[in-house]
């Protein structure tokens, strides 16, 4: 698969659903606000959901956890608005507090979990964000995250060298 719209300075193009494209300006809004790096963000998040469709076969997640992902792949370093060291859980933050986004707590629980979890520890039960999903939620968040911090490791140096992407799923390895 070709990822033809990774160095397209435009933003992405909007869901097609009404609620998803206000909740779509609402991150673009949020996440100009906090000075985010629109590139890596965009390179961040077309790997991220390339991933995603690649490997459908293995984590049989939907098309709103599709749009989670992006979501939380537009707004994963936000959190640098306060500093690097620490900005995977100010990004939480930033996302649960904000009164941009048009999500009610438990979808901003949700979003902000994934952004979180793009770096350093993995989801645990210890952390109070992710201990206040229910299992079910725990269980994307896990999937969505995993796929969040390797698109982010792919382009760590922020120059969007990866411009093609594809997967191959064999019985013990991807």
């Amino acid at each position: 698969m070709e990822l033809t719209r990774l160095n397209d300075p435009s933003p992405l193009p909007a869901p097609s659903t009404g609620d998803h494209a206000q909740v779509f300006q609402a991150v673009f809004a949020l996440a100009a606000q906090c000075g985010y790096d629109a590139q890596h963000s965009r390179q961040v998040t077309q790997l991220a959901l390339c991933l995603f469709d690649e490997l459908y076969e293995l984590h049989q997640l939907d098309g709103e956890d599709r749009f989670r992902l992006e979501c939380a792949g537009l707004l994963h370093d936000i959190g640098t608005l306060e500093g690097w060291k620490g900005h995977h859980r100010a990004t939480l933050r930033i996302i649960l507090e904000s009164p941009l986004l048009p999500l009610d707590r438990q979808e901003r629980l949700v979003i902000g979990n994934i952004a979180r979890y793009h770096r350093k520890s993995l989801p645990a039960l210890t952390h109070a964000s992710f201990a206040a999903l229910d299992l079910a939620e725990q269980d994307t968040v896990s999937r969505l995250a995993a796929l969040l911090r390797l698109a982010d490791g792919l382009d760590h140096d922020h120059q969007s060298h990866v411009h093609e992407l594809t997967c191959k799923i064999r019985p013990r390895k991807v």
